[in-house]
């Protein structure tokens, strides 16, 4: 698995930081991209059609930021990116809100109803 918090997340970090942008509400999406994750990465390589799912949101420890999200597949297809947003973005597939970070995993073939549950941590170091 590889992953990356992006530039776009690093300015919205520093923009929740000084009070220039209000706390967002966390969305998870998932993706078939493959493409290893690059700091300037504004989206996933390949977004799937199903809408962002809203993360629940927990600090397991004062360093660490935990999004939880449980989403599920509306077809055949074979996942191997997710990321964390903040916003749900709108169309199909969805599209707008800030990618914070985004990873690859080994590809998961899914079929119709298929549910994977993600535990995004990140640990800001």
């Amino acid at each position: 698995m590889a992953g990356i918090k992006t530039q776009v997340g690093e300015e919205l970090t520093t923009d929740l930081l000084t009070g220039a942008a209000a706390a967002p509400s966390w969305y998870v999406s998932w993706g078939t991209g493959n493409a290893t994750p690059v700091k300037g990465d504004v989206d996933l390589a390949a977004p799937s059609a199903e809408a962002r799912v809203a993360a629940t949101v927990t600090q397991p420890a004062p360093d660490v930021t935990q999004w939880e999200a449980l989403l599920t597949s509306l077809s055949a297809q074979t996942i191997a990116e997710y990321g964390v947003f903040n916003g749900a973005g709108s169309g199909s597939p969805p599209s707008g809100g800030t990618l914070f970070g985004r990873l690859t995993m080994s590809p998961q073939l899914l079929a119709i109803n298929d549910k994977i549950q993600f535990t995004i941590t990140y640990e800001d170091k």
